[in-house]
């Protein structure tokens, strides 16, 4: 276990990722290392484009930082996907209560007891609702409720067409653009003005972000309730300590300036399914 006080590099949107399930490693880069694989079958990986197959392996040994796990599930990318990073690990490989990070610095830390104070922050404490290893928090869009799932792998943030209908949002079409997905297909991301988002005790006011008809937000059972993924775009805007223990997760301010929060986003991985 990573104990308090170690901590190993978070390059932004890069190696450890909240929203996904399974491990991804990257076939070029098993090919440079010693890890030794035994095939398991094939594993489907969800994003924003909706399922892509991998073949599943189990890896002798993955190293993080200080870390060391012998025997890894992990997905194998044939070929590197544009926009995704090289290898993917989910929180939930880590032990510990607290998943500690600090994006200002590019690390994370993975400890037990309680979250660490930060001197001159202001904390704003969410209760949050577990999902196969996800976090999801209740999140207002001009005022309409809604979940937003918390996802460091996400490289922007954006909302399915329930919650722009629902809170009213405008759409606009001039600066659409075309993302592409986990299936390698381009999806049209529509970005869309909201006058606020409150969550917990945060509140961001007057900006865009993109709508997406995702089936994403239907295989996580959102596909008519209103949700939000919520990317690096905006999280890193913070230190976001997740309380695994206490199921709570602490946004350490940091200054939000009134600005367009859309970008072209990354791939957003979430779950998989597994044939054997």
């Amino acid at each position: 276990m990573i104990g308090d006080g170690e901590a190993i590099p978070h390059p932004q949107g890069e190696t450890v990722q909240s929203g996904a399930t399974v491990a991804l490693i990257d076939q070029a880069f098993l090919e440079t290392s010693e890890t030794r694989l035994a095939p398991l079958g094939e594993t489907s990986v969800l994003g924003i484009g909706g399922r892509r197959v991998y073949p599943l392996h189990r890896l002798s040994q993955v190293r993080a930082g200080a870390h060391i796990w012998e025997d890894v599930r992990a997905a194998v990318t044939p070929e590197r996907i544009e926009l995704a990073p090289y290898n993917v690990l989910p929180t939930s490989m880590f032990e510990g209560d607290i998943v500690d990070f600090d994006f200002a610095k590019r690390r994370l830390r993975v400890y037990s007891g309680n979250p660490r104070r930060i001197a001159n922050t202001k904390r704003n404490r969410i209760d949050f609702v577990g999902q196969d290893g996800l976090v999801f928090i209740t999140i207002r869009i001009n005022g309409v409720r809604g979940h937003a799932l918390i996802d460091t792998g996400a490289e922007v943030t954006f909302v399915n067409r329930s919650f722009a209908r629902r809170s009213r949002a405008k759409m606009n079409p001039e600066i659409a653009k075309l993302i592409e997905g986990s299936d390698l297909d381009q999806h049209l991301a529509v970005p869309y003005k909201f006058r606020n988002l409150r969550f917990g005790s945060a509140e961001i006011k007057r900006f865009e972000i993109p709508v997406l008809d995702s089936t994403l937000f239907h295989e996580l059972g959102y596909g008519d309730t209103p949700m939000m993924v919520m990317g690096m775009d905006l999280l890193s805007r913070f230190r976001v300590q997740i309380d695994r223990k206490r199921q709570r997760v602490t946004f350490l301010s940091r200054e939000i300036e009134r600005e367009d929060l859309f970008a072209r986003p990354s791939i957003s991985r979430a779950r998989e399914s597994i044939s054997p």
